[in-house]
């Protein structure tokens, strides 16, 4: 009578303290540390207004190899930030910008606006600005595609007379996949 009563308590503490298997629902949040890079050259610096394609594309395949996940798994993706860096030419600061929209583009999916930035503070000597994400976006499709790019609109106050531009947009993403 005392072991059925003990295994009717190891039962009830089992049951009861809130542990489960492993299953379906369960979800786990990797992150994924990427870059794009833009270039585009000034001319007569006439032109403020400028369209940017990025010179590489991202794929977050090999983040999730490396935690032993696929694709398939992935449940949910967002853009938890965005960096925008000045890196040629150098000791120009990002206030040269008057405003930034970043996006994103992928094969059989729309291009969809992720992050922006107005109003860049004049007189700051700093070479990176964090744009302002949009969090309620949801970018699964662009994890789960082959490759996404970046497109970069810019609207710059002033620029150097010929001078070839580099910027990088530093991206953590963050990828939900069950396991």
């Amino acid at each position: 009578m005392y072991r059925f009563i003990g295994l009717l308590g190891l039962l009830f503490l089992f049951t009861s303290n809130g542990c489960d298997p492993v299953g379906p629902t369960d979800t786990v949040t990797l992150t994924a540390n990427k870059e794009f890079f833009f270039t585009f050259a000034s001319g007569d610096g006439q032109t403020k207004t400028r369209s940017l394609t990025s010179d590489n594309k991202i794929d977050i395949a090999d983040v999730l190899a490396a935690q032993n996940f696929t694709k398939a798994a992935l449940t949910s993706g967002t853009l938890d930030t965005a960096v925008l860096e000045v890196i040629f030419p150098t000791g120009v600061p990002i206030s040269f910008l008057k405003n930034v929209k970043l996006s994103f583009s992928a094969a059989g999916l729309p291009t969809r606006e992720v992050a922006s930035q107005a109003n860049f503070p004049t007189g700051v000597n700093e070479d990176t600005v964090t744009l302002t994400i949009d969090a309620l976006e949801d970018i699964t499709p662009y994890l789960r595609a082959e490759s996404f790019s970046g497109k970069l609109d810019i609207t710059a106050n002033t620029l150097l007379l010929n001078r070839e531009y580099e910027l990088n947009v530093r991206l953590k993403l963050l990828a939900r996949v069950n396991f």
